[in-house]
């Protein structure tokens, strides 16, 4: 397996050659050269896993001459650990701490936390900004501008993952009825997947795939299933959407949009809200008041075991007192789950995403018609809009030639096998 692994570093970047690899005269791998989507997809799948197979899109972007292009895997691609993300460097298999974060980074709006992505990510840089000579093995380099490559790698990875591209990709997936069937977002209902030309390389992508699309205002609402769900027809079948996740979502991009235009003012209440806190809360409150300071929140102790909250985003002004002792020990204890190795941004991000589940709507909680369209439209406008804050799915497809399939009305198949 090693073996193999270490071929597929060398073909992956080089799909102008061919590759065989045998063992006692049996044919382990073997890759043939060629050009075009077919030939990266192929190269993909056996280095990433066959579960990326019509899941991947084409992402490039270029930052001070140092220039980031790939494939990205759809974000229903996890992993446990990052043994699928492989980074290049001109075309050299390496190891790359802050390149490696740099693509956990795009990712960590779509991911739930501890779960990794797939992609491949080739960076090219001029070969007299970088030293090659700093490992034994090779396997290791020197950027002579680091940061270039960092926020090439994360601009052109945000550019496919933001607009919620991959929703689309995997609903085009989802409508080509075949014999085979693969997860649209892990719901245990499987839609039907193309087994036709994979989609690897821009060239193979429709162009609309690669401008942001009107993916939920397409969708005909239809009702609410358990007060939790939003059900819609699709074009690719019937869709499900988590109304929860999706406000999360939604607001989230909200309050990190106002934390940054507001910097470190706050809005004032007229009357601050005193809350009860709990004995853990209240301990912890005095050392967190600067980082909540930091998305809109001003508090401060107000003796016997209560705080005075003095200010909040506007997004969170509506929330009653009873809610606010809620909000506040959750964001204190998002606080403490963070130790101090990681960044101010990813620390305020937590608490945006914490704050943000407060202010979203409960699953079980009644949403008219109008309130229900109103949060679709607005998901079209909201970049990750397919993600909640937290990485879990907002929106499941099942394909209709699963349903028909389940109906026994699969007639295509059935026509395939008289003829």
């Amino acid at each position: 397996a090693h073996g193999i692994e270490a071929v597929l570093r060398l073909a992956v970047p080089r799909s102008d050659v061919d590759f065989t690899v045998r063992e006692s005269g049996r044919v382990l791998l073997r890759l043939q050269r060629g050009e075009g989507a077919a030939v990266r997809e192929e190269r993909a799948a056996q280095a990433l896993g066959s579960e990326v197979a019509g899941k991947l899109l084409p992402f490039e972007a270029t930052v001070r001459g140092i220039r980031a292009h790939g494939l990205a895997a759809s974000p229903s691609v996890e992993h446990s650990s990052v043994r699928a993300v492989w980074l290049f460097v001109n075309g050299r298999a390496v190891r790359d701490r802050q390149l490696g974060h740099a693509v956990l980074r795009a990712y960590g709006e779509v991911m739930p936390h501890g779960r990794f992505p797939a992609a491949l990510v080739f960076v090219e840089v001029p070969p007299s900004e970088v030293d090659v000579n700093v490992h034994p093995a090779k396997a290791e380099v020197r950027l002579a501008d680091p940061r270039a490559a960092y926020e090439a790698i994360a601009a052109g990875l945000r550019s496919v993952l933001a607009p919620g591209v991959f929703v689309a990709l995997e609903s085009q997936a989802a409508s080509r009825p075949t014999g085979t069937y693969a997860s649209v977002e892990r719901t245990g209902l499987r839609a039907a997947e193309s087994a036709g030309p994979p989609l690897a390389v821009a060239s193979a992508i429709a162009p609309e795939l690669l401008q942001p699309s009107r993916y939920f205002a397409s969708l005909r609402y239809l009702g609410q299933l358990h007060r939790t769900y939003l059900v819609c027809e699709g074009r690719a079948g019937l869709v499900l959407i988590d109304q929860h996740a999706a406000h999360e979502r939604m607001n989230y991009q909200r309050l990190r949009r106002a934390a940054h235009d507001r910097g470190p003012r706050a809005q004032p209440l007229l009357v601050p809200h005193l809350v009860q806190l709990s004995p853990a809360t209240a301990s912890s409150l005095g050392g967190s008041i600067p980082a909540l300071e930091t998305i809109g929140i001003e508090v401060e102790p107000f003796g016997n075991g209560t705080a005075a909250i003095k200010a909040l985003p506007a997004l969170l002004s509506h929330l009653p007192a009873a809610k606010l002792s809620g909000l506040l020990a959750d964001v204190v204890e998002e606080l403490a789950l963070h130790g101090k190795g990681e960044s101010a941004a990813q620390i305020e991000d937590a608490l945006l995403a914490r704050a943000a589940c407060h202010a979203s709507v409960r699953a079980h909680d009644d949403l008219a018609d109008g309130e229900a369209r109103a949060l679709l439209a607005a998901l079209d406008d909201t970049d990750y809009g397919a993600r909640c804050a937290h990485g879990r799915p907002v929106v499941a497809e099942v394909g209709v030639p699963e349903i028909e399939k389940r109906f026994g009305r699969d007639y295509d198949v059935r026509r395939g096998l008289l003829e």
